[in-house]
């Protein structure tokens, strides 16, 4: 069957991030399946309690199957195929291998034995028992907010801070991660319903999910809707593309949302000293500058002082350097220092910044300052004393 380079590694890179299970670390399982209506190839991994499928249309009749094959090393000849500029490729499935065919190039891997594999669970609401309920959202901001919300808790060593809070209305959905120095909080629409009354939600719901697996599974495609379905144990994830199966975290997740200072820029009501708006590009240019020059240091110190103007420096006494940045400052000046480690949560996308900072020993805060009270956006940082 022909199927195109970049297109094979995409689905197969989504899936094998999340085949760890047991000895078969990186083993995906590939289905074959022919029908009047088209002919799929069906890609699946899983780590014995979270999966991810996956599939692609073919138009050859090539018969069905299932196949097990070792993804690491399918997915880096694929893309080592680029530097001779491949676009198309050739698979034919055998009993014992695969072979991947491209102009001269031939190369077989093997199909490998695998015992108790876990299954592809399929969702049917009549038997998935618990409450339930359906959470529809754009599928391109929700991945937008899970890589926020991953990048937060990305160096975490907690298990409970690896995970994110969401709570979910009849109209919205909050999210919440923090790491214990940092927090980020997210805003965005969604529509819940309750399958049992078919009515929207009365009463929030509350659950925890993996960022890190939603970030690298997700579609993000700007217009189309991912639904989730919230069952007492189980989350599944679906959108156009693709379904991921989800174990729901049992833990109590620290109460952050109580952290968020009670702001209205556009009243001017807000507990800051000093705000600063600068653009989201310069100020983590800047910053990247900066983590360079510290990449080699055990202290990864950086000061920002706020005066007439905006000034990031190293405090390194090697290793110096110092930024002087754009933007608009209000209110007092301040000297506050930072891990840079810990800056990386602000390249997030967002076009302008707007940092609120009370003093140089209490954290800021960080909105989209294109908005003005309504932050779908909202990240606390942690000073370094």
């Amino acid at each position: 069957m022909k199927i195109k380079r970049e297109t094979l590694i995409e689905k197969m890179t989504k899936v094998a991030s999340v085949a760890n299970y047991k000895d078969a670390k990186g083993i995906i399982r590939i289905d074959l399946t022919e029908s009047e209506t088209g002919n799929a190839m069906v890609l699946f991994g899983s780590d014995g309690i979270n999966s991810a499928m996956t599939h692609l249309a073919y138009n050859e009749n090539v018969g069905g199957g299932t196949f097990y094959l070792d993804s690491k090393k399918v997915i880096n000849y694929l893309r080592n195929l680029g530097a001779f500029e491949i676009d198309e490729i050739d698979m034919d499935f055998g009993e014992k291998e695969i072979t991947i065919t491209t102009g001269k190039a031939k190369f077989n891997f093997p199909v490998e034995v695998v015992k108790d594999y876990p299954q592809m669970v399929e969702v049917n609401l009549e038997t998935i028992e618990g409450n339930k309920y359906t959470i529809n959202c754009d599928s391109q901001i929700f991945h937008r907010k899970m890589v926020n919300m991953a990048k937060t808790v990305g160096g975490s060593e907690r298990a409970i801070l690896m995970y994110c809070n969401v709570i979910a209305s009849s109209d919205s959905m909050n999210f919440v991660t923090s790491d214990g120095f940092r927090a980020s909080l997210a805003t965005m629409k969604a529509e819940a319903i309750n399958l049992q009354t078919r009515l929207a939600i009365e009463s929030p719901v509350e659950f925890n999910i993996n960022p890190n697996i939603l970030s690298r599974l997700l579609t993000p495609v700007s217009g189309i809707d991912v639904t989730m379905l919230v069952t007492n144990d189980l989350i599944y994830v679906v959108d156009s593309e693709s379904a991921i199966t989800l174990k729901t975290i049992k833990e109590s997740f620290p109460n952050v949302r109580r952290m968020m200072p009670e702001v209205d820029f556009e009243s001017g009501k807000v507990p800051f000293k000093a705000i600063y708006e600068v653009e989201g590009k310069e100020l983590n240019n800047a910053l990247a500058l900066l983590r360079a020059v510290l990449s080699n240091e055990k202290n990864k110190r950086i000061c920002f002082e706020l005066g007439e103007s905006c000034k990031v420096e190293s405090t390194q006494s090697k290793d110096q350097g110092k930024i002087q940045l754009g933007g608009v400052i209000t209110g007092e000046a301040i000297k506050i220092n930072f891990d840079i480690l810990k800056l990386d949560v602000l390249n997030n996308g967002i076009e302008k910044l707007r940092i609120g900072l009370i003093d140089k020993e209490s954290p800021i805060y960080v909105y989209d300052a294109s908005e003005v009270n309504n932050f779908s956006n909202a990240f606390m940082l942690m000073p370094m004393l």
